[in-house]
């Protein structure tokens, strides 16, 4: 009973999935080593190869947008970033 209330979930009401497969996944950033760490091209580290590695399983391009911690949280709340 109580798992046929939780139906399709978790939500994603803005259809983001649908938006970004085999298209552009917009990620924001800050700089926090060992996790995700500023290089010339693009971040690496831990967290920026999860989400390298999930763009590929959905045929996705990733366009990185670095900033601070505050800016990033504002640009998710205009859905400028995914």
């Amino acid at each position: 009973l109580l798992l046929s209330s939780c139906e399709n979930f978790p939500k994603d009401p803005s259809r983001t999935l649908e938006k970004v497969n085999n298209g552009t996944l917009i990620v924001g950033y800050s700089e926090h080593p060992p996790f995700v760490i500023e290089a010339a091209q693009e971040p690496t580290g831990i967290e920026a190869e999860l989400i390298k590695a999930f763009a590929k399983t959905i045929n996705a391009r990733i366009t990185w947008k670095n900033d601070t911690e505050a800016n990033l949280f504002e640009s998710l709340k205009k859905k400028e970033i995914h």
